[in-house]
């Protein structure tokens, strides 16, 4: 209704992603995925308290309806990106890619040092804007072999998906490899016990790729 009447309104989306304690009725899984099917919204998962605090003050500021997710819990430390992008690169050699956006953002920094150390090629990419996904992101990826997409969310329907059909039309081809979750109710349990289980935390993110490589 919003989006049809074109109003100005600002959803902010509280627990996003895994949600701990809180149980299975309230992990924030799905709404990415019916998010993309709305014409004229933008959606952003931010990283940091920072970054939150930017998004919530640029949306006051337009007249667009826009989406605010941001997950239950502390921020950890990730690596400096430009809060004011629609996406961010840690440039690196790139015979691979890791892209993702939202909490598990410092995870996958992580990763990404771990990586670096182990002498991988690989490159960082950060989404700030999720829906739609920013077209000019997959520009970074045309020397790549692989990517891998982690997502906090389902599969069906997530960003993940958006970001493949944006390099099929660009015409870009390399292995994608996306970890999220299968389209299912996820238990009660501990987040970090969650993200270890489901391969969304560092170490889950080195498997993956260690694997695949």
């Amino acid at each position: 209704d919003c989006a049809i009447g074109n109003f100005p309104v600002k959803f902010l989306i509280d627990r996003a992603g895994i949600v701990g304690e809180d149980g299975e009725t309230h992990q924030g899984l799905f709404d990415v995925s019916y998010l993309t099917s709305i014409p004229q919204i933008d959606v952003y998962s931010p990283s940091t308290y920072k970054e939150l605090e930017y998004r919530i003050k640029k949306s006051s500021q337009n007249s667009k309806i826009e989406a605010i997710r941001y997950p239950r819990g502390a921020e950890k430390p990730c690596g400096e990106f430009d809060i004011e992008a629609d996406y961010s690169v840690l440039k690196g050699d790139s015979d691979n890619a890791i892209v993702t956006y939202g909490r598990i953002f410092s995870e996958s920094y992580k990763a990404y040092e771990e990586l670096k150390k182990d002498g991988v090629k690989v490159k960082l990419i950060k989404l700030n804007v999720i829906v739609p996904v920013p077209r000019e992101s997959v520009n970074a990826l045309h020397s790549v072999e692989k990517v891998f997409f982690f997502e906090e969310g389902v599969k069906s329907g997530g960003v993940g998906e958006s970001f493949a059909s944006v390099m099929l039309e660009n015409k870009l081809s390399p292995e994608f490899i996306l970890t999220a979750f299968p389209d299912c109710f996820v238990k009660q349990a501990k987040t970090d016990s969650v993200l270890k289980q489901y391969n969304l935390d560092c170490d889950g993110m080195l498997k993956v790729i260690k694997e695949s490589i």
